[in-house]
């Protein structure tokens, strides 16, 4: 049997994972029969075995199912989850919130963004957990793989709406590509006895529909007299904080639940997890931490409580503990960005370098254009003397729609900070400190403008630099002219500074001039560009 990399996992039937081991390792260890029969077995991110089935098998169909488990393990982490960049405004609707800084620690080496078959084989070692609330998590339980639409579904619902008529495409606005509201959600739905308004209100929110279902939440509360109805108060809570409109009054809501004796264990629940989450949000007290492990003592599947008490010992300074229940987490949504973003973050303060920029690389290839990630990764690059590959990373950045963010929240019930420009100007910043090319100033010049918007001197700055540019700057310039209504001859004049093919910009850039020839009412071309994006 040929040496593999330690790559298995065993999952013990008191839901501790141990490992990794090689193949070869594993295979001794079954014939050993050193596992329970009550284990499961998987390759990193695989399918889960039952030992005993796998107890029963010869060396020649173990490695099958081994090559079957890994190209499987492969696909996650190949086919990404569709376009998705870090950006948008400051208020875009995550809730009270605070922003993330870019320091790290001094190491070595970087990795390419390619996703080479080296990178895809290296999965995450997960330790033994050392929680001191072992109940609160049992056995994990494996869900099924949620794929996520690529960038092509938006673009092709474009299409489709050319087929339908050119009157409704010509309403398109140049605001970000906004995928399936199903693609970031972990929206429960809603129990077969819950209310039309409660199954109203959850399809709502999984089609992006927040304000709207905190209208209507709000509307039922003001009418309803029959205060023994508390699973309502949940998403009303929730929406609260999320929207910013009122976490002081989600508090006195989900306190009523907790005090109150009939309300139901899966109410609790979540009621446990929203006043984590509102705590956290705050910066009050353990961060949510008890709620938490409340949570998942009531819940031990809630992936996105394993995520945010992962996220409170973060902030907690209790690094060790934070990996812990971000793995935890992946093991049922591996396929989450954000999960594997805030595993490097947690490895970064635990000085595993080499793993951090591998959980950040992961982050970009699972929604690979958001652009936190991109950041993260050319910081902790540059740190770690990558400076030239820290540098084409964040150029890619910017070659990624700003506002797609703001169409592509994180998922429900997953917290993560607004985005803050400022921050993304002090990354830039250090990335670039030695750059060369027009790409310096201008990413400065476009990341100022994003962050002050129309109101700023950025735009025009920006088009003045589009007339004798390069790619980019002409790229942006056609942006900044779309976002400010610029007139037929100035959208003339920006798209004509174009070159025929945009394939060294990507998909982007395509995407904006289908929507400057819209606005001139050449649609035939319109389409050609949005077909070229797909």
């Amino acid at each position: 049997m040929s040496t593999s990399p330690k790559e298995w996992l065993v999952r013990t039937r008191d839901g501790e994972i141990l490992g990794p081991y090689t193949q070869r390792e594993m295979w001794e260890e079954l014939q050993k029969k050193a596992f329970s029969l009550d284990d499961e077995i998987a390759p990193s991110q695989g399918q889960w075995i039952s030992a005993q089935a796998l107890g029963y098998r010869d060396g020649d169909e173990f490695t099958r199912t081994s090559t079957r488990s890994h190209q499987q393990t492969r696909s996650t982490f190949t086919k990404g989850n569709g376009p998705s960049t870090e950006g948008g405004s400051r208020d875009d609707g995550h809730g009270i919130t605070s922003s993330h800084t870019f320091t790290t620690k001094h190491g070595q080496g970087g990795e390419d963004l390619t996703p080479t078959p080296e990178f895809e084989r290296r999965e995450p070692h997960l330790p033994p957990h050392s929680s001191p609330h072992p109940q609160a998590h049992p056995r994990p339980q494996r869900a099924p793989s949620q794929k996520s639409p690529s960038r092509v579904a938006p673009l092709i619902t474009l299409l489709v709406l050319f087929a339908v008529g050119w009157i409704v495409l010509s309403q398109v606005r140049v605001n970000g590509l906004k995928p399936s509201a199903r693609e970031n959600t972990l929206v429960p739905a809603a129990r077969s006895n819950s209310s039309p308004l409660l199954k109203t209100v959850y399809g709502m929110i999984e089609r992006g529909e927040t304000k709207s279902a905190l209208a209507e939440l709000t509307r039922f509360h003001e009418r309803n007299s029959d205060k023994r109805d508390l699973e309502y108060l949940i998403p009303y809570s929730a929406l609260l904080i999320m929207e910013s409109e009122s976490p002081q009054r989600a508090r006195k809501f989900l306190e009523q639940i907790l005090a109150n004796p009939a309300a139901s264990p899966a109410i609790k629940a979540q009621a446990h997890h929203w006043m984590g989450y509102l705590l956290m949000a705050l910066g009050e007290g353990d961060m949510g931490e008890s709620h938490f492990l409340d949570s998942l003592q009531l819940n031990t599947k809630d992936v996105a409580s394993r995520f945010e008490l992962g996220r409170s010992y973060l902030l907690q300074g209790k690094y060790s503990q934070a990996l812990d229940y971000f793995q935890l987490a992946e093991l049922e949504r591996p396929e989450l960005w954000l999960i594997h973003l805030f595993k490097g973050r947690a490895k970064l303060e635990l000085g595993q370098y080499e793993e951090a920029k591998t959980s950040f690389q992961r982050a970009i290839l699972a929604s690979p254009d958001r652009w936190v990630s991109y950041l993260y990764y050319s910081v902790v690059l540059a740190d770690h003397g990558e400076k030239e590959l820290a540098q084409i990373t964040l150029r890619k950045m910017l070659t990624r729609d700003p506002l797609f963010e703001v169409n592509s929240p994180a998922p429900w019930g997953f917290y993560r900070e607004k985005t803050d420009y400022e921050d993304y100007l002090k990354g830039f910043a250090k990335v670039m400190s030695d750059g060369m090319g027009e790409e310096k100033e201008l990413g400065k010049l476009y990341l100022n403008y994003l962050n002050h918007g129309s109101a700023g001197t950025e735009g025009p700055k920006i088009e003045a630099v589009a007339v004798s540019g390069g790619m980019m700057a002409k790229v942006l310039g056609l942006k900044v002219a779309l976002a400010r209504d610029a007139s037929v001859e100035e959208l003339k004049t920006a798209i004509a500074r174009l070159p025929q093919s945009l394939n060294d910009f990507g998909y982007y850039a395509y995407v904006l001039r289908g929507e400057g020839r819209l606005r001139l009412g050449q649609v035939t071309d319109a389409h050609a560009d949005f077909k070229r994006a797909v």
